[in-house]
């Protein structure tokens, strides 16, 4: 009976004691007593959500109509694209969310610098069409360009580093549709140019047939297709052998670079 009642005591000052060890470290460790290597390693510094520390809560809605339906996976693609732009800023411990079948809400607990997060937010993203020649980057690779929305020269820190030429931007894009092939097999972009995209444009796939034109979204590659024929006109189109979530998506991330 005593042995039992000693036993139970020892165990009760044991769990106390780690009790109190986790409660008052910011982080902790355990190590095999073989080889040294951490068993278990975990930071338990608190995180202090907006209603203790402060921030900033933005909400995002699609703006479409309202009867219009949203599939799951371009508000996928619509969250990772605000979720990239966040983390560009080197924002901590953002959390962007989807909520509902339309609206995105984005939480930046402990932010200071309001203005900058919700002007990144809010304009459009950068869509470029770059000239890689005979290379085709996977979706993605994040590329440098010669082309600054402010207009500075692009040097990067790397002199290896190739810049790309932008041949232009979503600026000149005027409208995107998805359509289906003729055999109703797969999905396709159809996209307009405006009139001086249209010229650019025309002059450079008349040129380049057989190379690549890839597409980036913020400098991030979402597509990288091969010029067939001469777009002339004003008028392309982007196949690939689409499913319509697929052309969707594609879509979306070109009008939100336009």
């Amino acid at each position: 009976m005593i042995r039992n009642l000693t036993n139970r005591i020892i165990l009760i000052v044991v769990v106390l004691a780690l009790a109190l060890w986790v409660d008052f470290s910011s982080e902790i460790e355990i190590l095999n007593p073989v080889t040294d290597e951490p068993l278990l390693s975990r930071n338990l510094e608190p995180r202090l959500g907006l209603d203790l520390q402060g921030g900033l809560q933005v909400l995002l809605e699609a703006d479409i109509p309202a009867d219009q339906q949203i599939d799951s996976e371009s508000m996928e693609i619509a969250r990772d694209i605000v979720q990239q732009r966040t983390d560009a800023l080197g924002v901590n411990e953002n959390i962007i969310q989807i909520a509902g079948d339309r609206r995105i809400v984005g939480e930046f607990p402990g932010l200071a610098d309001t203005e900058s997060v919700l002007a990144t937010i809010q304009q459009t993203g950068l869509l470029e069409f770059v000239d890689t020649g005979d290379f085709s980057p996977e979706p993605g690779t994040i590329l440098v360009t010669d082309y600054s929305p402010t207009g500075e020269t692009i040097t990067p820190s790397d002199p290896e580093t190739v810049v790309y030429r932008t041949i232009m931007t979503g600026a000149d894009l005027e409208s995107v549709v998805v359509s289906q092939d003729t055999l109703a097999t797969s999905y396709m972009i159809n996209f307009t140019l405006k009139s001086d995209g249209a010229q650019i444009f025309a002059d450079h796939t008349s040129a380049n047939i057989g190379k690549s034109l890839t597409i980036l979204l913020d400098k991030q590659v979402i597509s990288s297709p091969i010029i067939n024929d001469a777009i002339i006109g004003g008028q392309g189109t982007i196949s690939g052998s689409f499913t319509l979530d697929e052309a969707n998506a594609f879509a979306i991330q070109l009008r939100y670079g336009s």
